[in-house]
């Protein structure tokens, strides 16, 4: 094992703790008392997920060794070096509701500022999402803090927002009401469980696509295997509509010479479409072929 996949192995099974083992004792803990036990995470992300985390946590770890997540892992150890003295990390807080516990882990908590903070690495332009401020604003209540705040770090600036919204136990019960599969509308684009969840085997393709293209998408927060599968399932989706779910070969549309398969009429149009050339040429080219015919 190179040194490379020694610092990858070290950070992946501190993040694992961090993800994993730390939450999953405590939740066992306090199940074991009669308490149903919700982290913050869980709540502000999509139910289904949730449950499917804990039926394949080897997909978990394998997920923590993506680039991104690696590099937000050192992100996260390098500010820690620099945090003042009256700045913990990762202190855990929890509430009790009834029967329900509320457990919420902000990266960054100062006793001394009451104030929360959420650190976040991304690729793109720093700004503020409404998954990470409803989750600041989470950590606010469990902490009694006066303040939260958001910390992006990102190849392209840094950016601290301060999170304002009032929350109170009266939102809480409501989120846990509201808590359904997907929380938001891109969840299931960049979900990491959707092929178990459907149970649809996935094969690796390539695509071609503009290069500002692909990053305009980026920006926006797209996925773009998922846009382009979407997009395939709607094409498939239409071209059954038009011409019937069991035709092994499709026909052209009214237009096209009748009978001939989607394959002899692409050749077809290839030729329609093809440059014009000169008749003498042309006429060479045809002979040439003809004699080739005759003569192999």
């Amino acid at each position: 094992m190179g040194l490379m996949d020694e610092l990858i192995e070290s950070i992946v099974k501190h993040a694992d703790y961090r993800y994993n083992a730390r939450k999953e004792g405590l939740r066992k803990q306090l199940e074991g008392e009669g308490l149903k036990v919700y982290f913050t995470q869980e709540l502000t992300s999509c139910r289904r997920k949730s449950e499917l985390r804990h039926r394949h946590p080897e997909l978990q770890l394998k997920l923590m060794r993506k680039p991104p997540l690696l590099l937000g892992e050192i992100v996260q150890r390098g500010v820690k070096v620099y945090l003042p003295k009256d700045v913990e990390e990762e202190r855990m807080f929890c509430k009790v509701l009834g029967d329900t516990a509320i457990i919420g882990t902000p990266d960054f908590y100062s006793k001394f500022r009451r104030s929360v903070y959420e650190l976040k690495f991304t690729h793109r332009k720093p700004k503020l999402y409404e998954h990470h401020r409803l989750k600041a604003c989470i950590y606010k209540w469990l902490s009694d803090a006066e303040h939260a705040y958001l910390l992006y770090c990102s190849p392209t600036g840094f950016r601290e927002f301060e999170v304002n919204d009032e929350f109170c136990e009266k939102d809480v019960k409501a989120l846990m009401n509201k808590w359904s599969s997907p929380m938001w509308d891109w969840e299931c684009k960049l979900c990491v469980y959707d092929f178990v969840y459907r149970g649809i085997p996935l094969k690796k393709t390539t695509v071609k696509v503009d290069k500002k293209l692909v990053q305009e998408a980026h920006d926006l927060g797209l996925n773009v295997s998922k846009v382009c599968e979407n997009s395939l399932k709607q094409a498939i989706e239409q071209m059954r509509e038009l011409y019937g779910k069991n035709k092994a070969r499709l026909v052209r549309p009214p237009g096209f010479e009748p009978g001939l398969s989607a394959r002899e009429a692409g050749v077809l149009d290839q030729a329609r479409l093809r440059p014009h050339i000169f008749p003498g040429l042309f006429l060479f080219l045809r002979g040439v072929k003809v004699f080739r015919k005759c003569f192999i």
